[in-house]
């Protein structure tokens, strides 16, 4: 184990680690991305640091609403290009893609050391006027899962492929271009029927 600003960083041998390469298939420049979750081993809130390395684990702040404190932002580069992000194992993870930057916060948890994480919401904050989405994963020495449908939820379109250890490439399209104004234009619809 290591330090890095004063953060604990388990290195590659204690803890098993991916590159997962965030692709950036917008026609804009200001791509971000958000990688969060719970780490198995400490039961602890994990966030990615902007430099898409470096493990952040927030502190249990001792009021609600607590800013996060470090930059999480992952800059992601031009369109079609790809910025590579390293993650250890994480539980109910979710990586955010946003035009421009989101907010997140910190309620403190009476029941342990790690914070409880306020995510962002469409109806508040940078939330309500940004252009996002995120996919839900969990990755642990029994499995990878992955999700990017929500029944409740519909922004960005993402996309997920993944490569096993044996070359095999699995791909999952999110929705197609214009499929959030398609989805807009129905329920708008079905008031009108």
């Amino acid at each position: 184990m290591g330090s890095i600003d004063d953060q604990e960083v388990l290195t590659a041998a204690a803890q098993a680690q991916f590159t997962i390469h965030l692709r950036n298939t917008t026609n804009a420049d200001n791509v971000h991305a958000y990688i969060t979750g719970t780490d198995p081993q400490r039961n602890h809130l994990f966030f990615l640091r902007a430099n898409g390395k470096t493990p952040y684990y927030p502190a249990n702040p001792p009021s609600n609403g607590a800013p996060l404190g470090q930059d999480c932002a992952i800059k992601l580069g031009g369109p079609g290009s790809s910025t590579p992000a390293t993650i250890p194992h994480l539980n109910s993870g979710r990586i955010y893609f946003v035009l421009g930057k989101l907010d997140f916060a910190l309620n403190h948890n009476a029941n342990g050391s790690s914070p409880n994480l306020v995510e962002p919401t469409p109806t508040d904050g940078k939330g309500r006027n940004a252009k996002w989405g995120f996919a839900e994963f969990t990755w642990n020495t029994q499995q990878m899962y992955a999700n990017i449908s929500f029944v409740d939820f519909v922004g960005l379109p993402i996309a997920l492929s993944l490569k096993s250890s044996g070359g095999k490439e699995s791909h999952v399209s999110g929705l197609p271009a214009g499929g959030l104004a398609a989805v807009c234009k129905k329920l708008e619809n079905l008031g009108n029927g």
